[in-house]
Protein backbone atom coordinates (compact mmCIF):
# COMPACT_ATOMS: atom_id res chain seq x y z
CA UNK A 1 0.00 0.00 0.00
CA UNK A 2 2.99 2.29 0.60
CA UNK A 3 2.75 6.00 1.31
CA UNK A 4 -0.76 7.31 0.67
CA UNK A 5 -1.43 9.05 -2.62
CA UNK A 6 -0.30 12.57 -3.36
CA UNK A 7 -3.89 13.84 -3.58
CA UNK A 8 -4.71 12.55 -0.09
CA UNK A 9 -1.65 14.23 1.42
CA UNK A 10 -2.51 17.46 -0.40
CA UNK A 11 -5.99 17.36 1.11
CA UNK A 12 -4.40 17.08 4.56
CA UNK A 13 -2.26 20.13 3.86
CA UNK A 14 -5.25 22.10 2.55
CA UNK A 15 -7.30 21.03 5.59
CA UNK A 16 -4.60 22.61 7.74
CA UNK A 17 -4.77 25.79 5.65
CA UNK A 18 -1.50 25.28 3.74
CA UNK A 19 -1.65 26.64 0.21
CA UNK A 20 1.03 26.45 -2.44
CA UNK A 21 1.24 30.24 -2.47
CA UNK A 22 1.89 30.35 1.29
CA UNK A 23 4.68 27.80 1.10
CA UNK A 24 6.35 29.50 -1.84
CA UNK A 25 6.16 32.86 -0.06
CA UNK A 26 7.57 31.53 3.23
CA UNK A 27 10.36 29.68 1.42
CA UNK A 28 11.76 32.83 -0.23
CA UNK A 29 10.92 35.34 2.53
CA UNK A 30 14.29 35.06 4.25
CA UNK A 31 13.71 37.52 7.08
CA UNK A 32 10.27 36.18 7.96
CA UNK A 33 11.35 32.56 8.00
CA UNK A 34 14.55 33.18 9.96
CA UNK A 35 12.64 35.06 12.65
CA UNK A 36 10.22 32.15 13.09
CA UNK A 37 12.62 29.26 12.58
CA UNK A 38 14.08 29.39 16.07
CA UNK A 39 14.13 26.07 17.90
CA UNK A 40 11.15 27.20 20.03
CA UNK A 41 8.94 27.74 16.97
CA UNK A 42 8.11 24.16 16.09
CA UNK A 43 5.90 25.19 13.16
CA UNK A 44 9.01 26.24 11.24
CA UNK A 45 11.49 23.59 12.40
CA UNK A 46 13.47 21.64 9.83
CA UNK A 47 15.83 18.89 11.01
CA UNK A 48 18.21 17.14 8.62
CA UNK A 49 19.37 14.61 11.23
CA UNK A 50 18.24 13.39 14.63
CA UNK A 51 19.51 14.20 18.12
CA UNK A 52 18.00 10.99 19.55
CA UNK A 53 19.73 7.69 20.23
CA UNK A 54 18.85 6.20 16.83
CA UNK A 55 20.82 2.96 17.27
CA UNK A 56 19.27 2.32 20.69
CA UNK A 57 15.73 2.77 19.36
CA UNK A 58 16.43 0.51 16.38
CA UNK A 59 17.54 -2.24 18.77
CA UNK A 60 14.82 -1.92 21.37
CA UNK A 61 11.60 -0.56 19.81
CA UNK A 62 9.62 -3.75 19.20
CA UNK A 63 6.77 -2.67 16.91
CA UNK A 64 6.36 -5.71 14.66
CA UNK A 65 2.78 -5.95 13.38
CA UNK A 66 1.76 -2.87 15.39
CA UNK A 67 0.05 0.38 14.43
CA UNK A 68 2.62 3.12 15.02
CA UNK A 69 2.36 6.90 15.34
CA UNK A 70 5.60 8.89 15.37
CA UNK A 71 6.71 12.48 15.25
CA UNK A 72 8.07 13.10 11.75
CA UNK A 73 11.21 15.06 12.62
CA UNK A 74 14.04 14.42 10.17
CA UNK A 75 12.43 11.26 8.78
CA UNK A 76 14.77 8.87 10.60
CA UNK A 77 12.03 7.66 12.94
CA UNK A 78 9.89 6.47 10.03
CA UNK A 79 12.79 4.34 8.81
CA UNK A 80 13.22 2.78 12.26
CA UNK A 81 9.65 1.55 12.45
CA UNK A 82 9.47 0.44 8.83
CA UNK A 83 12.68 -1.51 9.40
CA UNK A 84 11.11 -3.10 12.49
CA UNK A 85 8.09 -4.18 10.39
CA UNK A 86 5.27 -2.12 11.85
CA UNK A 87 1.74 -2.82 10.62
CA UNK A 88 0.87 0.79 9.79
CA UNK A 89 2.68 4.08 10.19
CA UNK A 90 1.46 7.64 10.71
CA UNK A 91 3.91 10.56 10.67
CA UNK A 92 2.74 13.71 12.43
CA UNK A 93 4.41 17.07 12.98
CA UNK A 94 3.61 20.70 13.70
CA UNK A 95 6.06 21.76 11.00
CA UNK A 96 4.95 21.39 7.37
CA UNK A 97 8.61 21.64 6.36
CA UNK A 98 9.40 18.51 8.37
CA UNK A 99 6.56 16.71 6.60
CA UNK A 100 7.83 17.89 3.21
CA UNK A 101 11.24 16.39 3.96
CA UNK A 102 9.67 13.12 5.13
CA UNK A 103 7.51 13.06 2.02
CA UNK A 104 10.58 13.48 -0.20
CA UNK A 105 12.54 10.82 1.69
CA UNK A 106 9.73 8.27 1.48
CA UNK A 107 9.10 8.91 -2.22
CA UNK A 108 12.84 8.61 -2.78
CA UNK A 109 12.99 5.21 -1.08
CA UNK A 110 10.09 4.04 -3.24
CA UNK A 111 11.81 5.02 -6.48
CA UNK A 112 15.58 5.18 -6.02
CA UNK A 113 18.46 2.79 -5.53
CA UNK A 114 20.53 3.03 -2.36
CA UNK A 115 23.32 4.97 -4.07
CA UNK A 116 20.83 7.35 -5.69
CA UNK A 117 19.17 7.99 -2.32
CA UNK A 118 22.51 8.80 -0.73
CA UNK A 119 23.33 11.16 -3.59
CA UNK A 120 19.99 12.96 -3.15
CA UNK A 121 20.67 13.81 0.50
CA UNK A 122 24.48 14.06 0.38
CA UNK A 123 24.98 11.04 2.64
CA UNK A 124 27.28 10.53 4.46
CA UNK A 125 29.10 13.85 4.09
CA UNK A 126 26.13 15.84 5.39
CA UNK A 127 26.69 14.21 8.80
CA UNK A 128 30.15 15.72 9.07
CA UNK A 129 30.39 18.64 11.49
CA UNK A 130 32.41 20.46 8.83
CA UNK A 131 29.94 20.04 5.96
CA UNK A 132 28.75 23.18 4.17
CA UNK A 133 26.38 23.16 1.23
CA UNK A 134 22.92 22.05 0.10
CA UNK A 135 20.99 19.27 1.80
CA UNK A 136 19.05 18.18 -1.31
CA UNK A 137 20.66 17.45 -4.68
CA UNK A 138 18.84 19.35 -7.46
CA UNK A 139 19.40 16.83 -10.27
CA UNK A 140 18.12 13.83 -8.31
CA UNK A 141 15.22 15.84 -6.85
CA UNK A 142 14.01 16.75 -10.35
CA UNK A 143 13.46 13.05 -11.05
CA UNK A 144 11.10 12.80 -8.07
CA UNK A 145 9.41 16.19 -8.31
CA UNK A 146 6.17 15.09 -9.97
CA UNK A 147 5.58 12.44 -7.30
CA UNK A 148 5.37 15.06 -4.53
CA UNK A 149 2.48 17.19 -3.38
CA UNK A 150 2.14 20.68 -4.80
CA UNK A 151 3.12 22.13 -1.42
CA UNK A 152 6.28 20.02 -1.15
CA UNK A 153 7.21 20.89 -4.74
CA UNK A 154 6.81 24.59 -3.97
CA UNK A 155 9.23 24.22 -1.07
CA UNK A 156 11.89 22.07 -2.72
CA UNK A 157 11.77 24.09 -5.94
CA UNK A 158 13.07 26.98 -3.84
CA UNK A 159 15.49 24.82 -1.82
CA UNK A 160 17.14 23.48 -4.97
CA UNK A 161 17.05 26.76 -6.93
CA UNK A 162 20.51 28.06 -7.80
CA UNK A 163 19.73 31.53 -6.46
CA UNK A 164 16.99 31.28 -3.82
CA UNK A 165 18.35 27.94 -2.67
CA UNK A 166 21.47 29.59 -1.25
CA UNK A 167 19.40 30.56 1.79
CA UNK A 168 18.71 26.87 2.42
CA UNK A 169 22.29 25.67 2.27
CA UNK A 170 23.95 24.49 5.45
CA UNK A 171 26.43 27.23 6.18
CA UNK A 172 27.42 26.70 9.81
CA UNK A 173 28.85 23.78 11.83
CA UNK A 174 27.26 21.89 14.72
CA UNK A 175 23.60 22.90 14.98
CA UNK A 176 23.59 24.56 11.56
CA UNK A 177 21.93 27.84 10.75
CA UNK A 178 18.72 29.29 12.15
CA UNK A 179 16.42 27.58 9.64
CA UNK A 180 18.10 24.18 9.31
CA UNK A 181 18.78 22.28 12.52
CA UNK A 182 21.69 19.86 12.18
CA UNK A 183 22.93 18.20 15.31
CA UNK A 184 26.59 17.59 16.05
CA UNK A 185 27.78 14.20 14.88
CA UNK A 186 29.84 12.00 17.22
CA UNK A 187 32.70 10.71 15.12
CA UNK A 188 33.56 7.03 15.04
CA UNK A 189 37.33 6.34 15.15
CA UNK A 190 37.18 4.71 11.72
CA UNK A 191 35.89 7.97 10.26
CA UNK A 192 32.54 6.36 9.43
CA UNK A 193 29.87 9.06 9.35
CA UNK A 194 27.09 6.50 8.84
CA UNK A 195 26.60 6.05 12.59
CA UNK A 196 23.87 8.60 13.18
CA UNK A 197 21.13 7.48 10.83
CA UNK A 198 19.16 4.34 10.06
CA UNK A 199 19.95 3.52 6.44
CA UNK A 200 23.56 2.56 7.09
CA UNK A 201 23.90 -0.09 4.38
CA UNK A 202 22.16 -1.37 1.28
CA UNK A 203 20.57 -4.35 3.06
CA UNK A 204 18.83 -2.14 5.62
CA UNK A 205 17.75 0.16 2.80
CA UNK A 206 16.19 -2.73 0.91
CA UNK A 207 14.38 -3.91 4.05
CA UNK A 208 12.90 -0.44 4.59
CA UNK A 209 12.06 -0.20 0.90
CA UNK A 210 10.21 -3.51 0.94
CA UNK A 211 8.38 -2.64 4.15
CA UNK A 212 7.28 0.71 2.72
CA UNK A 213 5.74 -1.06 -0.28
CA UNK A 214 3.42 -3.09 1.94
CA UNK A 215 2.85 -0.82 4.96
CA UNK A 216 0.07 1.82 4.99
CA UNK A 217 1.78 5.13 5.68
CA UNK A 218 0.32 8.62 5.98
CA UNK A 219 1.26 12.18 7.01
CA UNK A 220 -0.61 14.55 9.32
CA UNK A 221 0.03 18.20 10.17
CA UNK A 222 -1.04 18.23 13.82
CA UNK A 223 0.09 18.21 17.43
CA UNK A 224 0.97 14.60 18.21
CA UNK A 225 -0.59 14.76 21.68
CA UNK A 226 -3.87 16.14 20.28
CA UNK A 227 -4.74 13.04 18.22
CA UNK A 228 -7.39 10.92 19.93
CA UNK A 229 -6.85 7.84 17.77
CA UNK A 230 -5.59 4.70 19.48
CA UNK A 231 -2.23 3.23 18.47
CA UNK A 232 -0.26 0.24 19.70
CA UNK A 233 2.86 2.40 19.98
CA UNK A 234 3.56 6.15 19.82
CA UNK A 235 7.02 7.69 19.57
CA UNK A 236 7.26 11.30 20.77
CA UNK A 237 11.05 11.76 20.65
CA UNK A 238 12.08 14.47 23.14
CA UNK A 239 8.94 16.61 22.81
CA UNK A 240 8.28 18.51 26.03
CA UNK A 241 11.77 18.08 27.48
CA UNK A 242 12.79 21.73 27.36
CA UNK A 243 9.54 22.76 29.08
CA UNK A 244 9.62 19.89 31.61
CA UNK A 245 6.36 18.75 30.03
CA UNK A 246 7.26 15.22 28.89
CA UNK A 247 5.01 13.73 31.54
CA UNK A 248 2.05 15.79 30.33
CA UNK A 249 2.62 14.79 26.71
CA UNK A 250 2.99 11.08 27.51
CA UNK A 251 0.10 11.09 29.97
CA UNK A 252 -2.23 12.67 27.43
CA UNK A 253 -1.38 10.07 24.77
CA UNK A 254 -1.81 7.17 27.19
CA UNK A 255 -5.09 8.71 28.29
CA UNK A 256 -6.38 8.44 24.73
CA UNK A 257 -5.97 4.66 24.93
CA UNK A 258 -2.52 4.04 23.42
CA UNK A 259 -0.82 1.27 25.35
CA UNK A 260 2.89 2.15 24.89
CA UNK A 261 4.79 5.41 24.36
CA UNK A 262 8.48 5.71 23.52
CA UNK A 263 10.53 8.84 24.15
CA UNK A 264 14.06 10.09 24.69
CA UNK A 265 15.52 12.37 27.30
CA UNK A 266 18.83 13.92 28.26
CA UNK A 267 21.15 13.20 31.15
CA UNK A 268 22.53 15.94 33.36
CA UNK A 269 26.22 15.50 32.67
CA UNK A 270 28.61 14.03 30.14
CA UNK A 271 32.18 12.83 30.49
CA UNK A 272 34.82 13.21 27.79
CA UNK A 273 36.64 9.98 27.00
CA UNK A 274 37.89 8.04 23.98
CA UNK A 275 36.57 5.02 22.10
CA UNK A 276 38.26 2.51 19.81
CA UNK A 277 36.79 0.86 16.71
CA UNK A 278 35.23 -1.95 18.75
CA UNK A 279 33.38 0.47 21.03
CA UNK A 280 35.71 -0.05 24.00
CA UNK A 281 35.93 3.11 26.13
CA UNK A 282 39.05 4.53 27.79
CA UNK A 283 39.29 7.49 30.19
CA UNK A 284 41.92 9.24 28.04
CA UNK A 285 44.18 8.85 25.02
CA UNK A 286 47.06 7.86 27.32
CA UNK A 287 45.08 4.96 28.78
CA UNK A 288 44.33 3.40 25.39
CA UNK A 289 46.65 0.59 24.17
CA UNK A 290 49.54 1.84 22.01
CA UNK A 291 48.76 1.86 18.31
CA UNK A 292 44.98 1.48 18.76
CA UNK A 293 43.08 4.20 16.81
CA UNK A 294 40.74 6.08 19.12
CA UNK A 295 38.58 9.19 18.93
CA UNK A 296 37.02 11.61 21.38
CA UNK A 297 33.44 10.83 22.42
CA UNK A 298 31.15 12.01 25.17
CA UNK A 299 29.70 9.35 27.44
CA UNK A 300 26.62 10.32 29.33
CA UNK A 301 26.72 10.13 33.10
CA UNK A 302 23.17 8.94 33.18
CA UNK A 303 21.52 10.22 36.31
CA UNK A 304 17.88 11.06 36.72
CA UNK A 305 17.25 13.97 34.29
CA UNK A 306 14.59 16.68 34.34
CA UNK A 307 11.43 14.61 34.32
CA UNK A 308 8.83 16.66 36.10
CA UNK A 309 8.36 15.56 39.71
CA UNK A 310 11.38 13.27 39.52
CA UNK A 311 13.97 15.96 38.79
CA UNK A 312 15.22 15.98 42.39
CA UNK A 313 16.31 12.35 42.27
CA UNK A 314 19.82 11.20 41.40
CA UNK A 315 19.46 7.48 40.75
CA UNK A 316 21.54 6.20 37.81
CA UNK A 317 19.57 5.88 34.58
CA UNK A 318 20.46 2.37 33.47
CA UNK A 319 18.36 -0.06 31.43
CA UNK A 320 15.55 -1.35 33.59
CA UNK A 321 15.52 1.66 35.91
CA UNK A 322 12.08 3.00 36.81
CA UNK A 323 11.49 6.73 36.53
CA UNK A 324 8.56 9.09 36.89
CA UNK A 325 7.50 11.40 34.09
CA UNK A 326 5.71 13.95 36.21
CA UNK A 327 3.80 11.14 37.91
CA UNK A 328 3.59 8.90 34.82
CA UNK A 329 5.70 5.76 35.40
CA UNK A 330 8.25 4.83 32.74
CA UNK A 331 11.18 2.47 32.30
CA UNK A 332 14.64 3.08 30.86
CA UNK A 333 15.02 0.72 27.90
CA UNK A 334 18.46 1.69 26.60
CA UNK A 335 21.17 4.36 26.75
CA UNK A 336 23.27 5.62 23.84
CA UNK A 337 26.66 7.30 23.63
CA UNK A 338 27.24 10.84 22.45
CA UNK A 339 23.73 11.86 21.39
CA UNK A 340 21.98 14.97 22.71
CA UNK A 341 19.08 12.81 23.90
CA UNK A 342 20.66 9.40 24.58
CA UNK A 343 18.20 7.83 27.04
CA UNK A 344 15.34 5.83 25.49
CA UNK A 345 12.36 5.19 27.76
CA UNK A 346 8.96 3.60 27.39
CA UNK A 347 5.79 4.35 29.33
CA UNK A 348 2.93 1.86 29.33
CA UNK A 349 -0.73 2.19 30.11
CA UNK A 350 -1.94 0.39 33.22
CA UNK A 351 -5.51 0.37 31.91
CA UNK A 352 -7.17 -2.44 30.00
CA UNK A 353 -7.91 -1.09 26.54
CA UNK A 354 -10.65 -2.52 24.37
CA UNK A 355 -9.18 -4.27 21.34
CA UNK A 356 -9.16 -2.17 18.18
CA UNK A 357 -11.51 -3.49 15.55
CA UNK A 358 -10.63 -1.41 12.52
CA UNK A 359 -7.82 0.62 11.03
CA UNK A 360 -8.52 4.32 10.83
CA UNK A 361 -6.47 6.46 8.47
CA UNK A 362 -4.30 7.45 11.43
CA UNK A 363 -4.48 4.32 13.55
CA UNK A 364 -7.12 2.28 15.34
CA UNK A 365 -10.34 3.87 16.46
CA UNK A 366 -11.67 3.08 19.90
Amino acid sequence: MSLVGTCEIEREYFRAGLTVEQIARHSVDVESFSSRAAITDHTHALYVNSSDAINVIVRHADVKCQNVLTVAGSGDFAFIFLYRNCKSLCLVDLSPFALFLCELKLRAIEALTYDEYRALFYVPQIYSNDYRGPFVCRSVYRRLREQLTAQARAFFDVVTDEDNGKFWQICEPASGNSRILRFRTSYHPSGNLDRRHVLTDVNIYKCVQQSLRTTPCTLLLQDISALDDVFDYVYVSNIGYLDCMQGDVVGKILGHGTTRVGLTTRSLESLSCVMDETGQLYPSFDSAPPGVPVANVFVNIVYQPRLGDACKKTEPLIPGAAVSLGGVPAEVIGVGIGEDFPVYLEARSTKTIRKCRGLHKTGCRR
